[in-house]
């Protein structure tokens, strides 16, 4: 699998877009990367949020600190899918005690990736 996809924490995405390649060059490392990665494949470099390694239970897994969460995978629906089982529906306001609440509902299988080497995760960025 060729990766096409580089998703970076934000914190991280934004460090690399200030920082420079050298004293004598306006050129970002960011700039760098998305230049030269391009050439094997990485078209899009983007950041994402809340991007920290969390497990199951809402703690960080045994072993692990709390660290950054880079993703990179093959951005295409054959390899990868958002399953919406219920699409977001947002109901008629109500007014209660002079303020209106809208209820609202959505429900979401999960990430499938149904080639499994096509994404890889890579913690403490």
């Amino acid at each position: 699998e060729v990766p096409t996809t580089l998703l970076l924490p934000q914190v991280e995405y934004l460090r690399l877009a200030g920082l420079r390649t050298g004293a004598y060059n306006d050129k970002t490392v960011l700039a760098y990367l998305k230049e030269n990665l391009a050439l094997i494949g990485l078209t899009e470099i983007d950041w994402i949020n809340e991007s920290v390694n969390i497990g199951s239970s809402g703690s960080v897994p045994a072993g692990q600190t709390n660290s950054n969460r880079a993703i990179v995978y093959v951005k295409d629906p054959e390899h990868l899918t958002l399953e919406l089982p219920v699409s977001f529906e947002a109901f008629p306001p109500q007014l209660e005690n002079m303020q209106y609440n809208i209820p609202c509902h959505a429900r979401t299988a999960g990430v499938i990736h149904r080639y499994p080497l096509s994404v890889c995760i890579a913690d403490g960025v």
